[in-house]
């Protein structure tokens, strides 16, 4: 399995995952190291996870909680290619979603999730604008609402939440030159990197990468 770790930071991590295991090779057993959501892009293959088992396919999304072992299996085709979102307990916490969501398995390809996903791989290839931190987060918001079938309320903001805003656009003004990234905003603003993305694109229309 070729690894490779497209970002790591603040607790978010995005890797792209390319499997070179050959037809009907014995499974080795690995374990989760975050919550892990991962989108197939291409191929299919078997995956058992908690006494379970399910066959994934283009548009699936792989789902694991950390130290949970897994297996996958490629009992039909070989070389298949997964994006793969990782959060740490306090991203999770953030969005608001009980971990157990975590615990499925799996998901069937589902139209709303394919869309974020392919925004989100987009992004990593550089085939668009936005940034792939603040679609990766959007991604995992998607599945968790669409996991628990809770629908999450329009964010209302306070003067509080204006004015933090606004201060945290001045300080990306102020720093327009430097390298910044998501993490270093929500930092600077003293919010998780959920939380700073969707006050902040709720009160300037715009989510901070867009905004610089």
């Amino acid at each position: 399995m070729a690894a490779t770790a497209i970002l790591e930071r603040g607790g978010l991590t995005i890797v792209d995952y390319r499997c070179a295991a050959r037809l009907r090779e014995r499974p080795v057993v690995e374990r989760h190291a975050a919550y892990s959501l991962s989108y197939v892009r291409k191929g299919s293959f078997g995956y058992r996870y908690r006494g379970a088992a399910f066959e994934l396919v283009a548009g699936s999304i792989l789902l694991g909680a950390p130290g949970d072992e897994y297996t996958c299996t490629h009992d039909h085709v070989c070389g298949d290619e997964c994006l793969s979102i990782q959060l740490a307990p306090e991203l999770v916490d953030a969005l608001g979603a009980s971990p157990t969501l975590w615990r499925a398995g799996a998901l069937p390809p589902l139209a709303e999730l394919v869309v974020a996903a392919e925004r989100t791989q987009a992004a990593v290839e550089g085939r668009t604008d936005a940034a792939a931190d603040e679609l990766a987060l959007t991604f995992a918001a998607r599945f968790a609402e669409r996991a628990s079938g809770a629908k999450r309320a329009p964010f209302t903001a306070r003067a509080r939440d204006r004015r933090r805003a606004i201060e945290a656009a001045l300080w990306l003004d102020d720093h327009v030159h430097e390298p910044i990234d998501l993490h270093d905003a929500a930092a600077a603003a003293g919010l998780s990197a959920f939380h700073f993305l969707r006050l902040f694109t709720a009160v300037v229309g715009a989510t901070p990468h867009q905004y610089l």
